[in-house]
């Protein structure tokens, strides 16, 4: 369902635009994927399933913290879009 690295783990951000299955995924969508979304639009990854992830519980701590702040801005996007 979503873009995965050669290791199996989800990729986001900047990966996921280099990703094969990017211009599949986000067809219709005229927007870059913010730092932890996915190859799919507001579809968000986080902690250990996530490319490039350290492996630690607190940087999946930080990593929640951030997609918060992700999903305000997609909610945000979703809204000016709809007026």
């Amino acid at each position: 369902l979503v873009g995965l690295d050669d290791k199996g783990f989800v990729v986001t951000g900047e990966d996921a635009l280099r990703h094969p299955s990017y211009a599949e995924h986000r067809e219709g969508c005229d927007y870059q994927p913010l730092l932890l979304e996915t190859t799919r639009p507001d579809i968000f990854a986080t902690g250990d399933v996530r490319c490039g992830s350290t492996k630690r519980v607190a940087s999946a701590v930080g990593d929640g913290a951030l997609v918060v702040r992700s999903m305000h801005s997609a909610l945000e996007r979703r809204l000016a879009a709809a007026q």
